[in-house]
């Protein structure tokens, strides 16, 4: 190696960032310990050792704390409640809508943004207003749930037949395939705290929405860009659907029905019990049960 290559090398190693050392890990002692250790004394040995010092030096990053769900037992089972940036899959029978409603409305009360993706077209405003849901802090997403469908006077005046008009309805793939799109893009512009996708039975009605449901790719890229937003997610649908995508998979079951009995001898639906079961869990371990019951 000439001397000229030699000094511009030597130059290279004796390079200083601006890191505060203490006494007794001054660059000769770091160097010393390098080389006590067989490591060569060049740039790249220098660089990680900076690399090192810097990692432990930098601030500690603290997660986000989850969005409680107002039901303690259900919280403790997820290590806080929904966590930011990961998935949640609720399945089953009756108290899925229930309880998306608890947790819509314990998020916009603390004044998270939220979002209902609906699929399905399950959404009644003046139930999700009555447990709590504050209106003006949610955006409700209606994904071709119906929109194809043309007026009783557009109907008349083209002449179409009822037959004719049902097959603009949008099917179960494309609803589907809308709601994982309009993910995407909510994830994408940022700013809420908790989306809610609603598949409801649409999700397993025909094969090709239950192969768009399964997409790695889609799962993938929807989680990395919720984790990036800090967003947390929560998918409903009759059947599981997401697989290991989910950091948790809870399922409802119907209980026993409570009447309530009307004037004029009649009997009327006032309420039903439902338990909701933590299935399948990387939060901590499965199995715990949260017995609920739901209004009608």
């Amino acid at each position: 190696m000439s001397s000229m290559a030699a000094r511009a090398l030597s130059a290279t190693s004796d390079l200083s960032l601006p890191v505060e050392t203490s006494a007794e890990e001054s660059p000769r002692s770091l160097g010393s310990a390098r080389l006590a250790a067989g490591g060569n004394p060049g740039q790249g040995d220098a660089l990680s050792v900076l690399r090192q010092k810097l990692s432990a030096q930098a601030p500690a990053r603290h997660a986000p704390a989850p969005l409680s769900t107002t039901l303690e037992p259900l919280d403790a089972a997820l290590r806080g409640g929904l966590p930011r940036g990961k998935l949640v899959e609720i399945a089953g029978g009756a108290g899925k809508l229930a309880f998306t409603l608890l947790a819509l409305a314990a998020a916009t009360q603390r004044g998270e943004l939220c979002a209902f993706i609906d699929v399905e077209d399950a959404l009644d405003v003046q139930t999700a207003e009555r447990v709590g849901v504050d209106l003006h802090q949610l955006l409700w997403v209606r994904p071709r749930t119906g929109d194809r469908e043309s007026s009783e006077t557009d109907r008349a005046a083209v002449g179409k037949s009822a037959a004719a008009n049902e097959a603009t309805t949008a099917s179960p793939e494309d609803r589907v395939s809308d709601g994982l799109k309009a993910l995407d893009l909510l994830l994408s512009a940022g700013g809420f705290g908790l989306v809610v996708l609603y598949l409801g039975g649409a999700a397993t009605r025909n094969k090709q929405a239950a192969r768009a449901c399964a997409s790695s790719a889609a799962w993938s890229r929807v989680l990395g860009r919720a984790e990036k937003a800090n967003t947390a997610l929560l998918l409903v649908s009759d059947e599981a659907v997401s697989g290991s995508f989910a950091v948790a998979t809870l399922r409802c079951a119907s209980g026993e029905a409570i009447w309530q009995r009307v004037p004029g001898g009649r009997w009327l639906l006032h309420s039903q019990r439902t338990a909701i079961e933590v299935t399948r869990s990387r939060l901590s371990a499965p199995g715990d049960s949260i017995a609920l019951r739901m209004l009608r």
